[in-house]
């Protein structure tokens, strides 16, 4: 008989058994063990390991297989690393093609421990879906050294202290070939340092992310990271600045909402070609620690030929004005800023210092823009409440 496998939890032991025939196939207390072995027991054919609700203690990662689907209960599902890990890795992918793992969770033996909930290496066609990962000391998914044609959707990652999303080294050389693309699509990230990272991370679509109350940047896209999409997205509350691209090519932010924001909102820093367009940048500079404005979008150090057309830039009356709206140095050439409205600014609605640089059409009001709020400024934004939040759920 062909049949996929199930896993459930009988008192002490992981009872590993046939999903079609009802057989009893394995058992042990050590849940890893048998999780693996159901992997396994495919030989590379592939076949669905679905996990019953409960917890799995993994004293060593999950090594996934080609064509396996890796399948929980949701939440309910949940892969707990243990002390004895000492890769500190739920789950790793490492040179597959056509794996998948979806709808359970995963998290460190203690908050701020272990190091990612999975990793994708050098794999092909896989795709992480509605997964759960929180509370790792480096990251909630790492994808990395040529992985292509993967697929990271609707999965929540919170917590996770370098960076929720980690990409890297997704370039030119891999076995699938050069310069292949990878989706990330509809995340909810919040809390922990960066919330979308890339390192040579090349050809990405990000689209439809939510991010919420990253300790460093929103996104932050650098090392030569050419050709990545953002669009679609939303940052609130983010410490740092929304979006920084640096030293990255080729760049397109469009149609996102980038809000509420401690510093700037982007930042093109060395960015040859790209267009930034249709974007809301709202409320930036809130509260800066340091008490000085900020700028909604920055050029810099040779940015050169991106043109930022149609946002709108705007500061609510309840938070601090903008210093500039755009702000392009003299070292960047051949920039095209034009059609952006910009609200609620103390010194210039767009400055160009750039050679061949063209501001043109835009529309800037200053202290007497329509602020929205006739009250005291609102409150600085808090994580007392998220982290409340975090705090009473790890353990679930």
């Amino acid at each position: 008989m062909i049949e996929d496998i199930e896993i459930f939890q009988d008192r002490a032991e992981y009872v590993m058994r046939g999903q079609a025939s009802g057989a009893h196939l394995f058992s042990s207390p050590d849940a890893g063990r048998v999780i693996q072995r159901a992997i396994d027991s495919f030989n590379g054919e592939g076949g669905e390991v679905l996990l019953h609700r409960g917890t799995y203690e993994l004293n060593a990662p999950i090594q996934l297989d080609s064509r396996c689907v890796l399948r929980g209960k949701g939440v309910a599902t949940c892969l707990k690393l243990t002390a004895a890990n000492e890769q500190g890795i739920g789950i790793l992918c490492e040179d597959k093609d056509y794996a998948s793992v979806c709808n359970l969770s995963l998290r460190p033996a203690a908050r701020g421990t272990g190091v990612a909930g999975i990793l994708l290496h050098s794999s092909g066609c896989c795709q992480i879906r509605e997964v759960r990962c929180k509370g790792f000391a480096s990251y909630g998914i790492w994808m990395r050294e040529n992985s292509f044609l993967c697929e990271i959707s609707r999965c929540q990652l919170a917590d996770n202290q370098k960076s929720n999303l980690f990409m890297q080294n997704l370039r030119d050389g891999g076995r699938g070939g050069d310069f292949l693309p990878g989706l990330v699509t509809g995340l909810t990230i919040y809390g922990g340092g960066n919330g979308i990272e890339c390192e040579h991370a090349l050809v990405l679509n990000i689209t439809s992310c939510l991010i919420l109350h990253p300790g460093k940047n929103g996104i932050h896209i650098h090392s030569e990271s050419n050709s990545v999409l953002v669009s679609g997205c939303r940052t609130l509350q983010v410490e740092k600045d929304c979006v920084v691209v640096q030293d990255s090519h080729e760049i397109n932010l469009s149609s996102n909402i980038f809000c509420w924001h401690r510093d700037h909102g982007i930042i093109l820093d060395n960015v040859k070609w790209g267009t930034v367009s249709a974007n809301n940048i709202i409320d930036t500079g809130v509260r800066a620690h340091d008490k000085t404005l900020r700028n909604g979008i920055i050029l810099r150090n040779g940015t050169s030929s991106v043109q930022i057309t149609g946002n709108a830039l705007f500061n609510w009356g309840d938070q601090m004005p903008m210093q500039t709206g755009i702000d392009e140095d003299a070292s960047c050439r051949g920039n095209l800023m034009a059609n952006n409205n910009v609200n609620y600014y103390t010194e210039q609605d767009v400055i160009s210092r750039g050679a061949q640089s063209q501001a043109i059409g835009n529309l800037g009001i200053g202290p007497e823009a329509w602020i929205g709020m006739n009250r005291e400024p609102y409150p600085d934004f808090t994580l007392d409440g998220l982290n409340a939040f975090l705090d009473d759920n790890f353990e679930r």
